[in-house]
C-alpha cells in the first residue's frame, strides 16, 4: 500500500488514467488497442483484490468509481474506432481480447453483486453511468451482410447472458430507470463549420463530447443545435432519448442524444451508434436480388396472403429486402401471425388519422384507404413512403446495430399484425373448412340414403339431426367466441368476464353435440357397405372446426394479457404515440423488442421475458431473467 493512500485508490488512480488516455486519441493503432486492453484487465484484477482486502463502504464507494472508469475506457466502441481502417487483424485478435475482457467485467459485477455488502448501496449514484457504458461497449468488431469489417453488436448467446446477469443485478432485479424515446424527425439543416457550442450555452444546453469523435464533435453539436432549436430538449424529461440519423463530413452517422439535467439547463450526452446500414439480409433472402423472386420468398417464408402494390407506389427489391431483415429479428411466434396478410405497399399517407403523418396502418376488415386498387382481401399492414424515406434522419437500435426510423415502422405496424390480425385469417380457415366439408358431408347423405338398409335408416336419421344440432352448435360458439375478442380486443375486464362465461356455455354445448355426432358416425359406417365407410373420418373434418374458436381467442387475448401483465410489472409506454392507446403501446413495446432488445430488458425485463416467452397468460407468470 502506497503511504496514505488505499490499495484500492491506487487500482482507482490508475483506471482513471488509462481512462484519460482513451479518451485523448491517443490509442491509434491495433497494438497500441491491444495493450490498453492488457492493462485495463489488469487494472481490473488489482481493484477486485483491493476491494476484498477493504470490504466496507469506504472501499466500496471507491470500487464502484473504478468499475465506473474501467468500461467508459473501454478502445472497443462505435466512437473510439471511428477513424480507424479496420482489418481481419482487428476481426482476429483486438475482437476476441475485447470480449474477453468484457466478458470478465462482467463476470466482476454478477460476482460482486450477488452477495450482500455495501456494494449495492454505493452503485446507486453510479448505477446510470455502468448501464451506459455497458451498452456503449456491448459491440465487437466483425464483417457484417456487405462483406465490410466494422463495428458490430455483440450477439454471442454467453455475452448476451453476462450482460443480462449483471443488468439485473444493477437494477436490483428490478425496473429500469425511465425511458422516453422521442421519434420525430429533426428538420432538415445545413452542415457548416461554425462551432455552436457557444450559442447552446446561452440557451442552458451543455454537451457532453467524452463519446464522439473529434472529427465528428462539430456536426453533433451542430445536430444538438438543431434539435434544441425544435424545443424538445428543454422539454425533456427523465430519461429522454432522440436516436437520429445526422450528416457529418463525408456522409451520415447514426447517433441517439441523451438528454439529462444540466447546472442550469440540460446536459446532451451523444452516443454514437454506428455509421449508416441496413439490417442484414435473412440467409432465404441472400442471393434473391430480383423483386418477384423476394416477393415470393417472403410470401413463402410467412404464408401472407401477398405483397400488393398500388397503383402510385409499388414495391421494390431493396424495401423488400428490408422488410425481411427487420422481420428476422423476431421469434417465430411473431411472425406467426403474418399468416395470411397482405404488405401492401402504399404512397404517401396524409395526417388525416389522428392528425399524424403515419408511416404505416394496418387493418382487419373494409377501409376506405383500399379504395381505388385491386388488393388481397384484408388482413393489411399498408407501408407507406415514410417508412423507406432514403432522407430518414431518425434511427433505432443499439450501438453496432442501428437501423433507420424506418425500419421501427415495419416492426410497430408488425405489431399490430401480432395483436389482432389472426382473428380474421382464423376465421377465413373457418369459413374455408365449413365450404370443404359441405359437399363431402352431402355426398355422404346421399350415398347413405341409397346405400343403406331399410332396416337401419335410424342410423342416417340420427347421424343427420345430430349433424344439424352441431352446425347450430358451433354457430353459437363462434358467435360467442367473436363476442369475447370483441371484448379481449377492447381490454374491458368486465365485457370479458360477461363473455367468458357465455362462451363456456356454448362451449360445453358444441362439445356435448360433437361427443353425440362423433358417436352417431360410428353408428353410421356400422350400416354402410364395407367399401363406403367414411362417415367418421368426414365427420372428423367437421368436427375439426371446434379447436378454432380456442385458438382465435388465444391469440387475439394477448393485447388484453400485455395491458394486464404491464400493469402488474409497472410497464408504461416510453414514447408519446404509445400513450395514445392499448394497442400503439403494445406495438410500440414490440417494435422496441426487435430494433433493441436489451434496452426493453434494461427498461423491464420482465415484459422482455414476456415477450421472448411467447406472450404467457399473465396469473402466475414468473419469468426467469435469464431464460
Amino acid at each position: 500500500m502506497h503511504s496514505g493512500v488505499s490499495d484500492g485508490q491506487v487500482a482507482l488512480n490508475a483506471l482513471l488514467e488509462a481512462l484519460k488516455n482513451a479518451r485523448s486519441g491517443a490509442l491509434t493503432t491495433r497494438q497500441q488497442r491491444l495493450a490498453h486492453l492488457a492493462t485495463m484487465r489488469e487494472q481490473l484484477t488489482a481493484a477486485v483484490q483491493a476491494y476484498a482486502s477493504s470490504h466496507d463502504a469506504e472501499g466500496a464507494e471507491v470500487f464502484v468509481r473504478s468499475l465506473v472508469a474501467w468500461i467508459n475506457a473501454c478502445p472497443v466502441t462505435s466512437a473510439a474506432l471511428a477513424s480507424a481502417t479496420l482489418d481481419q487483424n482487428d476481426v482476429q485478435q483486438l475482437a476476441p481480447a475485447w470480449e474477453a475482457a468484457f466478458e470478465e467485467y462482467l463476470g466482476v459485477l454478477v460476482q460482486q453483486l450477488g452477495t450482500a455488502g455495501p456494494l449495492t448501496p454505493a452503485v446507486r449514484p453510479w448505477r446510470t453511468w455502468i448501464l451506459a457504458g455497458i451498452r456503449r461497449s456491448a459491440v465487437t468488431i466483425g464483417v457484417d451482410a456487405g462483406n465490410r469489417i466494422r463495428v458490430c453488436a455483440l450477439t454471442d448467446p454467453r455475452l448476451v447472458r453476462c450482460r443480462r446477469q449483471a443488468v439485473y443485478l444493477l437494477l436490483e432485479k428490478g425496473n429500469g430507470a425511465p425511458l422516453v424515446i422521442h421519434k420525430v424527425p429533426l428538420p432538415a439543416y445545413q452542415l457548416g463549420d461554425e462551432d455552436l457550442t457557444g450559442a447552446l450555452k446561452e440557451r442552458n444546453v451543455a454537451v457532453d463530447l467524452a463519446f464522439v469523435p473529434a472529427a465528428e464533435s462539430r456536426a453533433v453539436v451542430r445536430a444538438v443545435f438543431a434539435a434544441d432549436s425544435t424545443g424538445a430538449i428543454a422539454q425533456a424529461g427523465p430519461g429522454f432519448v432522440w436516436p437520429l440519423t445526422i450528416p457529418v463530413p463525408g456522409g451520415f452517422v447514426r447517433y441517439e442524444l441523451v438528454v439529462g439535467a444540466g447546472q442550469p439547463g440540460k446536459k446532451v450526452r451523444p452516443e454514437r451508434l454506428g455509421e449508416v446500414a441496413d439490417w442484414p439480409l435473412p440467409a432465404y433472402l441472400t442471393g434473391v436480388p430480383g423483386l418477384q423472386g423476394r416477393k415470393d420468398a417472403l410470401q413463402r417464408t410467412f404464408r401472407l396472403a401477398a405483397l400488393d402494390d398500388r397503383r402510385a407506389t409499388q414495391w421494390t427489391a431493396g424495401e423488400l429486402g428490408r422488410v425481411a431483415a427487420a422481420f428476422a429479428r423476431m421469434p417465430a411466434h411473431a411472425t406467426d401471425a403474418l399468416r395470411g396478410a397482405a404488405l401492401v405497399r402504399d404512397g404517401d399517407a396524409t395526417a388525416a388519422r389522428n392528425g399524424v403523418t403515419h408511416g404505416g396502418y394496418t387493418h382487419n376488415g373494409y377501409d376506405a384507404l383500399d379504395n381505388g386498387d385491386q388488393l388481397s382481401p384484408p388482413p393489411h399492414a399498408h407501408y407507406y413512403n415514410v417508412a423507406f424515406d432514403p432522407h430518414d434522419r431518425r434511427s433505432c437500435g443499439p450501438p453496432g446495430d442501428a437501423g433507420s426510423g424506418g425500419d421501427f415502422t415495419l416492426l410497430h405496424e408488425l405489431g399490430h399484425v401480432v395483436s389482432f390480425c389472426p382473428r380474421t385469417t382464423l376465421l377465413a380457415d373457418r369459413n374455408a373448412l365449413v365450404r370443404s366439408c359441405e359437399p363431402k358431408l352431402d355426398d355422404l347423405l346421399a350415398r347413405a340414403k341409397r346405400l343403406v338398409a331399410v332396416d337401419d335408416r335410424p342410423a342416417v336419421v340420427t347421424w343427420t339431426k345430430l349433424l344439424d344440432q352441431h352446425v347450430s352448435a358451433s354457430s353459437h360458439q363462434w358467435d360467442a367466441a367473436e363476442t369475447l375478442c370483441d371484448a379481449l380486443h377492447a381490454c374491458d375486464a368486465q365485457r370479458i368476464a360477461q363473455a367468458v362465461t357465455v362462451y363456456r356455455g356454448k362451449q360445453q354445448a358444441a362439445a356435448t353435440a360433437s361427443d353425440q355426432l362423433r358417436d352417431a358416425a360410428v353408428n353410421l359406417d356400422l350400416v354402410l357397405p364395407a367399401t363406403d365407410r367414411d362417415a367418421v373420418r368426414i365427420t372428423g373434418e367437421q368436427l375439426s372446426q371446434n379447436a378454432i374458436p380456442d385458438t382465435m381467442i388465444g391469440m387475439t387475448r394477448r393485447l388484453y394479457d400485455f395491458v394486464r401483465y404491464a400493469a402488474a410489472v409497472e410497464f408504461t409506454p416510453f414514447t408519446d404515440y404509445g400513450h395514445s392507446s392499448n394497442e400503439e403501446f403494445f406495438a410500440e413495446t414490440l417494435a422496441l423488442f426487435g430494433s433493441d432488445r436489451e434496452r426493453l430488458f434494461e427498461l423491464n425485463w420482465r415484459v422482455c421475458r414476456w415477450l421472448e416467452d411467447g406472450y404467457p397468460g399473465p396469473t402466475g407468470y414468473n419469468p426467469d431473467p435469464l431464460g
